[in-house]
């Protein structure tokens, strides 16, 4: 009887142990908050300008990702990485006239979690 007790008591006890210990999650918003980013498009120049505001997350800064996407791909492309949390513009100067576009600026911290922007959509010009 005091081995099965033995048995139940470990559970219990390793529950308690850890139960008030405290905590970060990894996964949080505010340890790696989104950019909010903007896209300005020079039609002449057949170029876009993507700017964000700086980091702010409490997370360790890895990079920034530039993605953009055309309206009718499957897929993103990166059109740069970016490792300077300073560094907040982008100029996308291969843009194929006329398309339209879906830009987001990525931030991913130290251990490898992503925040994407919201998404700015370029139209065709």
């Amino acid at each position: 009887m005091s081995g099965r007790r033995a048995v139940l008591a470990v559970p219990v006890m390793l529950w308690a142990s850890c139960h008030d210990a405290a905590r970060e999650n990894p996964l949080d918003p505010v340890l790696t908050p989104p950019v909010t980013a903007t896209v300005s498009v020079d039609e002449k120049a057949a170029s876009a300008t993507v700017a964000w505001g700086r980091y702010t997350g409490r997370a360790p800064f890895l990079h920034y990702l530039v993605l953009r996407q055309q309206i009718d791909a499957e897929f993103a492309d990166t059109l740069a990485v970016l490792t300077d949390p300073t560094d907040t513009t982008y100029v996308d100067s291969s843009l194929a006239l006329p398309r339209s576009y879906r830009y987001r600026v990525t931030v991913v911290n130290r251990s490898g979690l992503e925040s994407v922007s919201e998404e700015i959509l370029v139209p065709a010009f």
